[in-house]
């Protein structure tokens, strides 16, 4: 009722008329950026968010355990986890797996995996006592095999 008072009085008046287009237009917009955040593009972000920094952080733990000290970086394109031959602060740098032909939601996954494997990684890493690993002595004590857990002459 009152919608069709303001358009019959908007009729009268062009600039009332823009207004009145202009709240409808506004008023569609809203739900419409809601629903885009839920089925669209921005609630499929948020769902990949979750499930490739917890599978991050799974792995992080998992690596630790097993006595490997990693971060990785993006690199190029590789099948599987490959190390890149160098070490920074006793974690080993390693690439992920990577297609970079894929689409931007296969990128987008990688970058949040890494983030969030990085971020849990040094985190385990400044709280060694909360951690506890297998064995660090099962792995031999040289760089390649990510065991940088054993203990060495310096401490």
């Amino acid at each position: 009722m009152l919608l069709t008072r303001l358009i019959s009085k908007a009729s009268e008046n062009k600039g009332g008329a823009r207004i009145v287009v202009l709240l409808i237009l506004i008023v569609l917009a809203v739900p419409a950026w809601f629903w885009w955040q839920i089925y669209g593009i921005g609630g499929w972000r948020d769902q990949v968010y979750g499930l490739a920094g917890l599978y991050g952080a799974r792995q992080a733990l998992n690596d630790f355990k097993q006595g490997h000290l990693r971060l990785y970086r993006l690199g190029g394109q590789l099948d599987k986890p490959q190390f890149t031959g160098e070490t920074e602060r006793n974690f080993e740098i390693w690439n992920p797996q990577f297609y970079p032909d894929m689409s931007r939601a296969h990128r987008y996954a990688t970058e949040v995996f890494i983030e969030s494997y990085n971020r849990k990684m040094e985190y385990i890493r400044s709280h060694q006592e909360d951690f506890p690993i297998n064995d660090p002595v099962v792995l031999p004590e040289n760089a390649g095999n990510g065991n940088l857990l054993a203990p060495t002459e310096s401490g």
